[in-house]
């Protein structure tokens, strides 16, 4: 009976022993399906922002390709507006040149009928 008793005894404790073995056995690998689960979401976040990322990047690339090219229609508009106002500026010049050669030449003119004139009188006198 002591045998059997000591068996007994060995058996249970034998199973206990397995049973804490399969029980630690279960939680390893529930601990490693937490783990891979965890690695599969932080890989799936870091692909997420990555994503955003470069939409983020793509957007910004094109706002500062509009704005260049915004930019340099705006220093062409200002480049021909300032041409614009050169060109302006050099007729009113030829122009106040012109009249101010032609007043020289009306007021020689004037000039040599006065003295034709005079000259006309004065053999008239003699």
């Amino acid at each position: 009976e002591n045998r059997t008793l000591l068996t007994e005894v060995l058996a249970a404790n034998e199973e206990a022993i397995a049973l804490k073995a399969r029980r630690r056995q279960e939680e390893k690998e529930e601990d490693e399906r937490i783990l891979k689960w965890q690695e599969q979401k932080r890989l799936q976040e870091e692909a997420i922002e990555a994503e955003k990322a470069a939409i983020k990047a793509a957007k910004d690339k094109e706002f500062f390709e509009v704005a260049k090219q915004m930019k340099r229609s705006q220093d062409n508009r200002s480049e021909q507006d300032a041409l614009r106002a050169k060109r302006h500026q050099q007729e009113q010049e030829r122009k106040q040149r012109a009249a101010a050669k032609a007043e020289v030449e009306k007021r020689k003119r004037q000039l040599e009928e006065l003295q034709i004139a005079r000259e006309e009188q004065r053999m008239q006198k003699i």
